[in-house]
């Protein structure tokens, strides 16, 4: 499998970065575990279907070209023999630069992308396609986002932005947040959940969860890490990680032997 991560060249301020990932022949797979970080990401995709497992234990077909994310839990998906996934990660804080209707995908879908920026990036899609160079491809989706930005810069943007990368150290809490970026707490809250389309207790949550999958995916016994991760006790933790992946850190380690570890290690490059 071909990983590569691609910095925006256009977008700096509102994209993270841009993934791409490609099937080589070499490393096949067939499913893995998605989990939820608090972003959202535009996801552009050719070749076979993939397929997520729904509640009743079915697979539904994805659209190709879709925007993922903001998913309260994790869910399996399929991944088919042949495929190239463009997937555009946005900054929590700028989403709704280019999404408006945020509150109505914040919560475990997969939308049709031409629903969010029209019909429009149905032909993107297939102009993108031609390209044999992936740095090429993605100016042209760049190009393509800074013509549908829906909304004007907001006054707490950058600060909202700085709180998000405040996070990623999981032993923050909201209070230490708000006197870092000049922010009353009521004012954060209601701030943070117009840009970001989650609170910020919730994307603290997420965070952690996060880093902790990517430490049990080394089979680490997560009683061991409960101070690095910001926890006071064991239950808390297990109680976090079970309300967005509806797994115990136990069943998410029992499970990584039938999720693909080729993913995984890819994933943890980005």
């Amino acid at each position: 499998m071909i990983v590569k991560k691609i910095y925006p060249r256009l977008l700096q301020e509102e994209l993270a970065y841009i993934y791409v990932f490609q099937d080589d022949g070499k490393t096949p797979f067939e499913n893995h575990k998605h989990l939820p970080d608090g972003t959202f990401d535009l996801m552009i995709h050719y070749g076979d279907p993939l397929r997520q497992k729904t509640e009743s234990n079915q697979y539904k077909v994805l659209p190709n070209i879709r925007v993922a994310g903001g998913h309260n839990h994790s869910f399996p998906i399929s991944y088919p023999s042949h495929f190239t996934i463009f997937a555009v990660v946005f900054k929590p804080a700028y989403v709704s630069y280019f999404m408006s209707a945020l509150k109505d995908i914040a919560v475990d879908k997969n939308v049709r992308a031409e629903d969010i920026f029209g019909q429009e990036i149905l032909n993107l899609a297939g102009h993108i396609s031609g390209f044999s160079c992936f740095e090429d491809a993605i100016l042209a989706i760049e190009s393509f986002l800074i013509q549908k930005r829906v909304a004007p810069n907001n006054f707490y943007t950058p600060q909202i932005d700085y709180a998000v990368q405040l996070m990623q150290n999981q032993k923050m809490n909201v209070s230490n947040i708000c006197r870092e970026i000049g922010m009353s707490e009521r004012n954060f809250r209601r701030v943070f959940r117009n840009l970001t389309g989650f609170s910020p207790r919730k994307m603290l949550q997420l965070k952690r969860v996060r880093a902790l999958s990517r430490i049990l995916n080394e089979r680490v016994a997560p009683h061991t890490q409960l101070e690095r991760l910001g926890y006071y006790d064991l239950s808390h933790l297990i109680h976090d990680f079970k309300a967005v992946t509806n797994l115990t850190p136990q069943q998410y380690i029992s499970n990584l032997d039938s999720i693909d570890t080729a993913f995984h290690q890819a994933h943890r490059q980005l």
